[in-house]
């Protein structure tokens, strides 16, 4: 894994990783509900429901759940759809009802970030980007 800033932009943070699936199945991990419900947020941390309209303006709103039954809700808007290549969307926490909330454990956070995620097919593996 890799973790980079541009110099371009001081606020810009990216982390990448090679992984060995084809970009195929890596785009329908991140864009099929039922696979980014088993893998999605942190070890341990389980994601028991979740709506998604995939498309541009469309909104993924999710709660995750944790072990000791705390819940924590997030949403993204997606901005930009290119299938198979890319995805951007703004990311933020968010409540039950999909208002946009502060992060719950760093007031600091933005409301909003801007997430672009990148998958570029190296042979049989993907490299990902966001």
């Amino acid at each position: 894994m890799n973790a980079a800033t541009h110099d371009s932009n001081p606020n810009e943070f990216v982390i990448s990783r090679v992984f060995d699936a084809p970009r195929e199945l890596l785009w329908k991990a991140w864009t099929e509900p039922d696979r980014l419900m088993q893998w999605f947020g942190p070890k341990g941390v389980k994601m028991p429901t979740c709506n998604m309209d995939f498309r541009p303006g469309g909104i993924f709103h999710y709660c995750m759940l944790t072990p000791d039954g705390h819940e924590m809700w997030g949403k993204w808007v997606f901005r930009e759809i290119e299938a198979p290549l890319r995805l951007v969307l703004v990311s933020s926490f968010s409540d039950a009802h999909g208002g946009i909330t502060r992060h719950p454990l760093n007031p600091q956070w933005p409301l909003k970030t801007l997430s672009t995620t990148t998958f570029e097919a190296q042979e049989n593996k993907t490299l990902l980007s966001i």
